[in-house]
């Protein structure tokens, strides 16, 4: 098994833009590059808060950054690294959710899917029969339910699926009725 560091310093190495500095005889220059990317890789995996691939690529919810008045959130996105960032975040933060909906067949049943709520206290509540709709805020546990009863595979990190799958169930009915109209 690879260490996290030959994983990294890899993905690093790979890059088109860095192997293009090697090429042109920029070695110093396309290593101390290479070294930012590890670090920001490394700051990336540790402020992981959900993650997800998809057709188009994949993206890193972050933990949200409190400031003196404000509370930012940030992702990153891409297309090549979605694989390594997945095992990365397995092997060092395994508590970290994840959803990989590449073998969805119809990825268009996803779009019922609520939004994920950001922050504290910023979920909506689920209507009467206890159901999210799609263009509410739903805790996580519920849309990783949801993701998952339309196929995506699912790790749950340090949620217990049960308990969350039976939270989801009038979500994933509604979701399922909308389908069929």
């Amino acid at each position: 098994m690879k260490s996290i560091y030959s994983i990294v310093n890899h993905e690093a190495k790979a890059w088109r833009y860095h192997k293009k500095l090697r090429e042109q005889g920029q070695t110093q220059e396309a290593r101390k590059r290479e070294r930012e990317s590890i670090r920001s890789t490394i700051r990336t995996i540790r402020a992981a808060r959900l993650f997800s691939v998809g057709r188009g690529g994949f993206t890193v919810r972050l933990e949200p950054v409190r400031g003196k008045n404000s509370v930012s959130y940030g992702s990153v996105t891409g297309h090549c690294a979605g694989r390594v960032y997945s095992e990365l975040l397995a092997r060092c933060r395994p508590e970290v959710p994840q959803y990989d909906t590449t073998e969805v067949d119809n990825p268009l049943t996803l779009l019922g899917i609520p939004l994920l709520a950001r922050g504290d206290n910023q979920e909506d509540e689920p209507n009467e029969a206890g159901a999210y709709g799609s263009m509410s805020y739903a805790p996580l546990g519920v849309i990783l339910a949801c993701y998952e009863a339309r196929g995506s595979k699912v790790y749950w990190g340090n949620l217990n699926p049960e308990e969350w799958r039976e939270r989801a169930l009038p979500t994933v009915a509604r979701m399922r009725r909308k389908e069929q109209k």
